[in-house]
């Protein structure tokens, strides 16, 4: 208890201190130019839906010039920034109790819970089923703080939903979080515009909706419409965000530590120190127009054409202001609006997969935060003429990636281990699984990486058994590999755990995923006479890569035959009704 109370004594110090660092490496970081892609994720999930246009607008020339926002070096300034820094410290200081109460609860949870079973074997069933229970319990209760609290704490509980490393019943409370605030009111929103666009902000707009469209914890989005006749989305940050920001993360990183130095094994600070890197490059807007059109160019080179970015006009914004063009759609999980749309869910699961397999295994440049509040889909175009034949009413479609703020960049060495243990889990060659493991997250690790990859299991009973196979004891053994893994291979694990659960929504089972992501990584292998320290010897043989050649191919055989057949039933079952 002594520890606790100097603790809070220290609070205030440690995040005013946090807060001038953090405001001199934001000062830093504006002085530069358009930064160019940052290998963390983006969190935000504003559902707004935004698409590419078919083309360009033209006219944007007519628009009156936008004058970048300078802030004015004063002593009132200084002041003024200090009272509001005061304040956001002051403003946090209820959110950080509720959390230090759960931590205290938990703690004395998880402490009576330990002693109560001591002396009971902790693969037996009986204890897993408790342990179950126990997290559940502190789950629920985690899951009422970060609803309390919001912002910061919302986005930490979306972050920590998506890795497989983390309890089960945790990942399914968190997955409830939905990143909705109130709005601001207009004139706090006017004034934010009139600082990054200068007076001109009132005058580019030929209408403008004062009531937001969507809200969450960084910013909120305005429907408008430009002078020149688009329609656009206006995404606007709040005022005064990093402070309040850094505020928080310094209370998480801070709980953080008080569980690790508590509990060895529950060693969370990999989480605070993710989430801090992350929500660094988000504030920052300018990010989102600069990966938002290097994945364009990536997806214009594509040859299916079932996934777009969105455009952006950079003339007129800047790092707190973003104008995009507005579009409906519908979001990716809601699989009666799909039906209703006349879009085949599954059909939608495969286009996600097939794009995250190669984004992931070929190109090297993924989206950082996939989930289905990024994830638009609206339809494409009109049926073709094999459609209209077949009699089939399946809509053509295009997946919409919203919010690309930040992004994860795969160096060629990396991205060619993941296509060497993608190709092994179909040739089912458990010794490539384990080299090629061992040489990714070390020797540890390469038991528990398939798992996370894979994720086989689909019972909590299948999930313990899985488990106790490959010696894991538990979550101790995941965030063990959390902490000591790269931050790359960290980024890559959460991306795909949350590609898997929204394809698995759609239909897509998991040896069907497996499948497609070995048809990206046999592609994204180097010729078998390439010799490098990373390259295992077995893909230098030309019988394994026939061997592999021959699984991917037959695959894919298979499933367009039996494509095939479906269409041909549908057309009998037309021509007979």
């Amino acid at each position: 208890m002594v520890e606790v109370a100097t603790l809070l004594l220290l609070y205030p110090i440690y995040v005013a201190a946090y807060l001038v660092v953090s405001r001199i490496q934001r000062k830093g970081r504006s002085e530069q130019s358009l930064p160019g892609p940052r290998n963390e994720p983006t969190q935000s999930t504003l559902p707004s839906a935004i698409a590419m246009p078919s083309t360009a607008p033209t006219n944007l020339s007519i628009l009156p010039p936008v004058k970048s926002s300078k802030f004015p070096r004063s002593w009132f300034s200084f002041l003024s920034v200090l009272y509001c820094h005061i304040l956001l410290l002051v403003s946090s200081l209820p959110r950080a109790g509720r959390t230090l109460v759960w931590v205290m609860q938990a703690a004395i949870s998880y402490t009576w819970f330990q002693w109560r079973h001591r002396h009971e074997n902790q693969a037996s069933a009986a204890y897993q089923d408790a342990l179950s229970e126990q997290h559940n319990q502190c789950a629920i209760k985690l899951l009422r703080v970060c609803r309390a609290n919001g912002g910061v704490y919302i986005k930490a509980g979306q972050f920590a939903s998506a890795f497989g490393a983390v309890p089960i019943e945790y990942r399914r409370k968190m997955a409830c979080l939905e990143d909705r605030a109130i709005p601001k009111p207009y004139s706090v929103i006017r004034n934010v515009m009139l600082e990054e666009l200068g007076p001109e902000a009132e005058t580019i707009f030929s209408r403008f909706d004062r009531n937001a469209t969507a809200a969450a914890s960084l910013a909120q989005v305005h429907r408008a419409c430009l002078v020149t006749g688009e329609e656009v989305a206006v995404k606007v940050q709040y005022p005064a965000l990093a402070g309040a920001v850094a505020a928080d993360l310094a209370a998480i990183k801070l709980f953080s530590w008080l569980v690790s130095k508590f509990f060895p094994k529950f060693n969370m600070d990999w989480l605070a120190y993710e989430l801090e890197h992350k929500l660094a490059t988000e504030l920052n807007f300018l990010n989102e127009i600069h990966n938002a059109r290097k994945l364009s160019a990536i997806l214009q080179g594509r040859q299916y054409k079932e996934c777009s970015a969105p455009y952006m006009y950079e003339e007129l914004s800047s790092p707190r202001l973003i104008i995009m063009e507005w579009v409906n759609g519908v979001k990716i999980n809601d699989i009666q609006a799909l039906k209703a749309a006349g879009i085949e869910p599954k059909a939608v699961g495969w286009a996600l997969v097939k794009v995250f397999a190669e984004l992931m295994l070929i190109q090297g440049y993924i989206h950082g935060d996939p989930h289905p509040g990024n994830a638009m889909v609206r339809r494409r175009g009109r049926r073709g003429f094999w459609h209209w034949l077949l009699r089939d009413k399946r809509q053509p479609f295009e997946i919409v990636m919203l919010d690309h703020g930040t992004y994860f960049t795969a160096d060629t060495v990396m991205r060619q281990q993941l296509c060497q243990l993608w190709c092994s889990f179909v040739l089912g060659d458990k010794q490539l699984q384990a080299d090629v493991g061992n040489f990714l997250a070390g020797e540890r690790g390469a038991s528990i990486l398939p798992v996370l990859l894979t994720h086989a299991a689909r019972t909590r009973e299948e999930e313990r058994r899985l488990q106790q196979s490959l010696g894991i004891e538990g979550f101790s053994d995941m965030s063990e590999l959390l902490q000591t893994a790269s931050r790359d291979l960290v980024e890559l694990l959460r991306i795909n755990t949350v590609i898997r659960a929204v394809s698995n929504q759609l239909g897509v089972s998991m040896d069907e995923r497996k499948r497609v992501f070995a048809w990206f990584a046999r592609r994204g292998l180097p010729p078998y006479y390439v010799h490098a320290p990373h390259i295992h010897h077995k893909f230098n043989q030309v019988r394994r890569r026939l061997q592999l050649c021959t699984y991917v191919l037959g695959w894919h055989t298979v499933v367009t035959a039996r494509a095939c057949l479906v269409a041909t039933w549908r057309y009998m079952l037309g021509l007979m009704y």
